[in-house]
């Protein structure tokens, strides 16, 4: 075969049926009781014609003939079932009693500042301040024989430093950059003098390194997966409990936060409506 030659074309489908004329056409789109009668598809270069029919019919789909014309269409139309929306008895009722609201008044002059610290108050700052030196400690005592170890630098954490610790981590997500040394940097580039003015890069950093919500000497749980985590959650419950009454009509929805790794177990998120 000459390689120029074109080869043959793959052999067209036949089409089933026949397909309405356009008075046909005309009547099935202007009558409301017999829509979606047929089913086209004319992808690509190929063409079909279906009928939807009875399910209950004895005819198979193969058995099925294509009528050629509207009146032969109608003796193979069937309606769609009606749904009928049912109360369900054996649901349980809770009643609602409160209305969707802050259960205390507003703290301060209602600054962003005056919410921050009242949900971040010196109890959440004390636990975290208690157990990051607690875990400090810890490191401290199994690293401090290498002389090199950053950990030897360690100073223990006041709740001051703790509010210019967390501070600082939300404003990284104001002005992003790809490494969290490059906040320290000092090229013009990159000269963000509010960091280093507040705390110094390595400060930072063990901090960071250290940073805990729990007791790890304490035996945990091995049921309870969030141990590491588990009074920072309880705490949270707590606060929004006391403060914050949610509304009657809730929506579960799933996390907004992406995760390729591997979790044993769902995250959801609760939005009020």
């Amino acid at each position: 075969m000459d390689r120029d030659q074109a080869g043959p074309s793959r052999p067209k489908r036949a089409c089933v049926g026949k397909f309405p004329n356009e008075r046909e056409i005309q009547l099935l789109l202007d009558s409301d009781e017999e829509d979606n009668l047929f089913d086209f598809d004319d992808s690509g270069s190929e063409c079909s014609v279906g009928i939807l029919c009875d399910e209950n019919s004895s005819e198979s789909e193969d058995e099925v003939e294509v009528p050629n014309s509207f009146d032969d269409v109608s003796n193979c139309v069937t309606r769609p079932p009606q749904i009928v929306w049912q109360d369900n008895p054996n649901l349980q009722q809770f009643p609602f009693t409160k209305q969707k609201q802050l259960l205390v008044p507003i703290p301060g002059e209602g600054n962003p500042y005056d919410f921050f610290r009242f949900l971040l108050d010196d109890t959440f700052l004390n636990l975290l301040v208690n157990e990051t030196n607690k875990y400090a400690e810890y490191e401290f005592l199994r690293l401090a024989a290498n002389p090199r170890s950053r950990i030897s630098l360690w100073k223990p954490v006041t709740p001051e430093k703790m509010l210019t610790f967390i501070g600082l981590t939300i404003h990284t997500g104001t002005i992003q950059l790809n490494r969290i040394n490059d906040y320290w940097k000092k090229h013009h580039l990159f000269n963000l003098t509010c960091f280093s003015n507040y705390m110094g890069r390595d400060r930072y950093l063990l901090i960071m390194r250290n940073l805990h919500f729990s007791d790890n000497s304490v035996d945990s749980n091995d049921s309870d997966r969030l141990f590491k985590i588990r009074p920072l959650i309880d705490y949270f419950n707590n606060k929004m409990n006391n403060v914050y009454y949610p509304g009657k009509e809730l929506s579960l929805d799933e996390s907004m936060v992406l995760w390729r790794g591997r979790l044993l177990f769902r995250i959801n998120v609760i939005n009020t409506v």
